[in-house]
């Protein structure tokens, strides 16, 4: 495990590890405290930098504005398994997917658990769908708290893929939806299935007025513990269930539960 905290007020535009940094067996990583860091990773760094990397913390890092670039979002997701990014005022994004829609071929990556909190500049974990490109198959957990700039959680590629998500949390949030409309779904009904999630909490959405914005089913096997608390909006809000197709009226319910 490497930790790295410092308060120093040097200018500290340059990443914090250059291209000549190799870590191959590192496996924890938080960096804390360094309230100039702008850029955490060269964009030419060594092929087995990093390689073995499975945990991310990065917490109270003022200017750093994104986590991952189009040069390092497809390598290091290949084996980072917990991510957590605390306190950071400055960042917008997490995944810039939008600058590696050109990859060659897809990465799974093996991302389990994703932590978000205390982001006030964030707009998009993703920022934009992967549509394929990048896979999170793997997720298990995923909390988001404090995040009064996001509009919305997941693209609606990545939230077809859940398939063994376990836990969602949205807290204190500005989320207008949790899954946002996706180019080629204008038309039709759009199924959603979360086959292992167990736990769903809702809490302090003041914004919050859609699952999915357009027409949808859920299903929801697993579900045991669902929590809907303090949303001001919660008078537009509906969650209905029913069995076999779905006969949708002209305002589309909140959640529609096909089967739980």
């Amino acid at each position: 495990m490497v930790k790295s905290r410092s308060t120093n007020e040097a200018d500290d535009t340059r990443p914090f590890f250059n291209e000549q940094v190799k870590f191959p067996s590192l496996e924890s990583l938080t960096l804390s405290d360094l309230k100039n860091l702008q850029i955490i990773w060269h964009n030419r760094l060594s092929p087995d930098s990093f390689c073995k990397l499975k945990e991310l913390d990065v917490r109270c890092c003022d200017n750093l504005m994104t986590i991952f670039t189009k040069d390092t979002l497809g390598s290091f997701l290949k084996s980072i398994e917990k991510l957590a990014i605390l306190n950071c005022a400055s960042v917008e994004e997490l995944f810039k997917v939008g600058e590696i829609i050109n990859l060659k071929e897809s990465v799974q990556t093996q991302l389990r658990n994703l932590s978000i909190d205390d982001l006030p500049s964030l707009k998009h974990v993703w920022d934009k769908d992967p549509e394929g490109i990048l896979t999170f198959h793997s997720l298990e957990a995923v909390i988001v708290s404090r995040c009064w700039s996001i509009k919305n959680v997941f693209p609606a590629s990545v939230a077809r893929s859940l398939k063994q998500l376990q836990k969602l949390k949205l807290d204190n949030c500005g989320v207008d939806e949790i899954v946002a409309m996706g180019r080629e779904e204008t038309d039709g009904v759009v199924k959603f299935v979360f086959p292992q999630l167990s736990d769903l909490k809702l809490m302090r959405l003041r914004r919050l007025r859609y699952f999915y914005p357009g027409k949808h089913t859920t299903l929801w096997p697993k579900l045991k513990k669902l929590d809907v608390f303090y949303c001001n909006r919660a008078d537009e809000m509906e969650i209905r269930y029913g069995e076999g197709g779905p006969d949708f009226p002209i305002g589309q319910p909140f959640l529609y539960m096909e089967e739980v």
